[in-house]
């Protein structure tokens, strides 16, 4: 568990506006944007590969089955 990122609203606003051509759901905006602003995190594990269009301020590996 971990907190809502920093003004988690418009930065989710911002990141779907952003990826648009994405199937981003709010949910993934906010998992993306809390894993972005970790800098210990170095891998997403997830069932959804489009994740992996998201571009991090860090390198994280986004996994997903059959990677």
């Amino acid at each position: 568990m971990r907190a809502m990122p920093d003004d988690s609203h418009r930065r989710s606003v911002a990141l779907l506006a952003r990826y648009v051509d994405q199937a981003f759901s709010w949910v993934d905006a906010i998992v993306l944007l809390s894993a972005d602003d970790d800098r210990r995190v170095e891998r997403l594990w997830t069932v959804d590969s489009t994740l992996g269009a998201y571009r991090f301020s860090h390198e994280v590996v986004v996994s997903s089955p059959g990677d």
